[in-house]
């Protein structure tokens, strides 16, 4: 992965309608006290120099998210829209995130001149981010895959990739069917097996379910290691099924 050509896209939706179904916070303030203290986080712990946050319900930037952007030398973009709350309602909060996600892709100068992104979904912290880098995007994407869905909390992805294979897929969501985001990038993978990894570590993230408030803990290093061997085992399994 060529770092000055990955941007780390962070999406979120800081004033969400508490219509969405599957909504555990629905309170503005809170959800943008967790953003900023993930934003904040990325921008001084990560290696990433391309950062991006694209939310949804068009908040005001938080100028302090800049300044220390610009202290640190990264460049940063707030990119807030209007997404379709209507859809959001009778879909549920995956549809919500792909639209982010294909605005970002679509008006984001930054992600413009990148090749690779690592979404990140906001409010959570990955403290092994950085592990990242090392993997090799050249030929296709990375999540953490388990039987019948693949985890969109974090996945890196060549943008080419993405606007080839998966850039409508938030289309085919519907929650209320339990019918998730999850579930249908898992449909898409099997399409096309060979362009889908598994993450070869364990994804240590801290922060709030936003489906069912509960609680993600940091593991300590030792425990982010030994679950990183049993990743690592699972990603060449998976790689010789699909040879």
């Amino acid at each position: 992965m060529n770092i000055n050509k990955t941007c780390l896209l962070i999406t979120g939706c800081i004033n969400p309608d508490n219509r969405v179904p599957v909504l555990a916070l629905s309170n503005a303030q809170a959800r943008r006290e967790q953003y900023v203290e993930s934003l904040k986080y990325y921008i001084e712990c990560s290696k990433y120099r391309n950062i991006v946050f694209c939310e949804n319900s068009s908040s005001v930037e938080d100028n302090s998210i800049k300044e220390k952007a610009n202290k640190l030398n990264k460049n940063f973009e707030w990119i807030s829209f209007s997404g379709n709350v209507k859809k959001t309602i009778l879909h549920g909060k995956g549809y919500g995130e792909g639209e982010i996600v294909e605005y970002a892709l679509t008006h984001s100068k930054i992600l413009s001149r990148c090749d690779t992104f690592v979404k990140v979904t906001g409010r959570l912290i990955v403290h092994n981010i950085n592990w990242c880098i090392r993997l090799k995007t050249d030929n296709g994407a990375y999540f953490d895959i388990s039987r019948e869905y693949v985890d969109t909390r974090m996945y890196i992805m060549p943008v080419k990739f993405y606007n080839r294979f998966l850039i409508s897929t938030y289309k085919e969501v519907n929650d209320n069917e339990r019918r998730y985001l999850e579930h249908v990038i898992f449909e898409k993978m099997k399409l096309h097996p060979q362009n889908f990894k598994q993450i070869p570590f364990y994804v240590n993230i801290e922060g709030q379910s936003g489906s069912k408030g509960s609680r993600y803990e940091k593991e300590n290093n030792t425990k982010t290691i030994l679950k990183s061997i049993k990743k690592m085992a699972k990603a060449i399994v998976i790689r010789y099924k699909i040879k």
